[in-house]
């Protein structure tokens, strides 16, 4: 399987160094990444089913108990089937919402802290012509930059997961009569994005933070992946690069472990909304 990746000017770091930038699930830059609806009316039928739970009944006895609130186990069970019920609901309807939205930030904090992303796209220039245009707009700097082809198979990435993205008109979303399934739905967000972002047919890698490096470039600390010359099959030049950045290219895919990739410039299509490559190496 082939996976792309486009860069800005400063892909010339993958060559240069064989390496890919880890980001931070938070950091993407989707606002909706991570971001569930919460929908639904609050229940007293199904949170009267919840409060019979043995589990929670004995967990409110024990919490009871230790504050002296109650004389035996048969008084407290009395006391909440009459009274704990309208109490705890009500309590329930005002806290729910921001009580799961606290969650799922925890949630995104937590998989921040752990997890780094690295993203690519499955495009093939023959079938996607369209898309490939804007690819190359968005995330390589107006054509600036370049675009990556590597091979899955020997990317060989430790604790990692690698998950292609759906595309939805609906937000995941948690009800809040079944809120047991917040921390799932919040993976789910992970791999669902909305339909306008189909053009990319993003791939993702979740990797955890000690498969990764940090390196200090400029002022920041970033996050890295090391990858293998072989995994890079080809590498195409964005129709605006520069003349020195090609020359750069071109010196090191002279290298022994780099004289296998493919290099191509893109140039504009004489009569079509479509772009041509043009082998340099």
């Amino acid at each position: 399987m082939k996976l792309y990746r486009y860069f800005d000017e400063n892909g010339i770091d993958v060559i240069r160094n064989l390496r890919l930038k880890a980001s931070k699930p938070n950091k993407l830059n989707d606002p909706f990444e991570f971001l569930p609806a919460i929908t639904g009316e609050p229940s007293l039928a199904v949170f009267k089913s919840r409060m019979k739970d043995p589990l929670l009944i004995n967990r409110a006895y024990a919490a009871s108990k230790q504050k002296g609130n109650v004389e035996n186990k048969r008084a407290f069970k009395r006391s909440w089937s009459k009274n704990s019920v309208k109490d705890a609901f009500e309590s329930f309807r005002t806290k729910i919402i921001p009580g799961l939205r606290e969650e799922v930030d925890e949630q995104k904090e937590k998989l921040s802290k752990n997890y780094r992303i690295v993203c690519f796209s499955n495009i093939e220039e023959e079938l996607d012509s369209s898309n490939e245009i804007l690819m190359w707009a968005h995330y390589a700097k107006n054509h600036n930059g370049f675009r990556i082809c590597f091979n899955k198979n020997l990317l060989v990435l430790s604790r990692a997961s690698l998950f292609p993205m759906n595309y939805s008109k609906e937000r995941p979303s948690i009800d809040v009569n079944k809120a047991k399934n917040a921390i799932a739905i919040v993976k789910k967000s992970l791999e669902t994005k909305f339909v306008t972002w189909e053009y990319e047919k993003e791939y993702r890698y979740l990797i955890h933070i000690t498969a990764c490096f940090q390196e200090k470039v400029g002022n920041e600390t970033l996050d890295f992946i090391k990858i293998s010359p072989k995994a890079i099959l080809s590498i195409d030049v964005g129709l605006n690069v520069p003349d020195e950045l090609k020359k750069e290219v071109a010196l090191l895919v002279q290298e022994d472990d780099l004289k296998h990739i493919k290099v191509t410039n893109a140039f504009l299509h004489d009569t079509e909304y479509k772009l041509n490559y043009v082998d340099i190496f």
